[in-house]
């Protein structure tokens, strides 16, 4: 079997590696939207290392986004809490939104939908933060980032 430019296989590499700064992981994009070479066009995301405030019984995560390139858009993006053994965690009364540098909230994600019922066309950068927001302790469950449309892979960081 011959692989390569001309070949009609498409080979992508999707790479994970936690870091002490944060995770970081390749999304590929379809090849059918590769800007060039017919074959898959690697994009960059990557989060920070998670953070927890608390009051009360309400838990905030905030989720720094340190790389996005590509054109990567929140409605790219789905997201699943699983606990360490992969078993998916239920998201009743929960909030996913992100947030730019001021603080205000710049997309919505609907956890019954999958989806994000507001912003999902914006493009994710450096100047955003993932906030989930439960009533539930999540240490030690993992977020689970998956990509749609044009991106496709999955990123996994341990929530603190």
């Amino acid at each position: 079997m011959r692989l390569g430019p001309g070949s009609g296989v498409v080979i992508v590499v999707v790479i994970f590696a936690a870091t002490g700064i944060g995770l970081y992981a390749m999304l590929a994009l379809n090849p059918q939207q590769a800007p060039c070479c017919g074959g898959a066009t690697p994009v960059p995301f990557a989060f920070g290392a998670p953070t927890e405030q608390v009051s009360g019984t309400t838990h905030w995560y905030n989720f720094s986004v340190q790389a996005s390139s590509g054109g990567l858009r929140l409605n790219d993006l789905s997201f699943q809490v699983q606990t360490p053994s992969g078993s998916v965690v239920a998201t009743t009364g929960w909030h996913l939104y992100a947030v730019n540098l001021t603080e205000a909230v710049v997309g919505v994600y609907t956890w019954s939908s999958g989806s994000w019922s507001s912003g999902g066309s914006t493009l994710l950068s450096t100047q955003e933060t993932i906030v989930l927001e439960t009533t539930t302790s999540l240490s030690g469950d993992h977020l689970v980032v998956i990509g749609g449309g044009g991106f496709q892979g999955t990123v996994s960081t341990t929530i603190p």
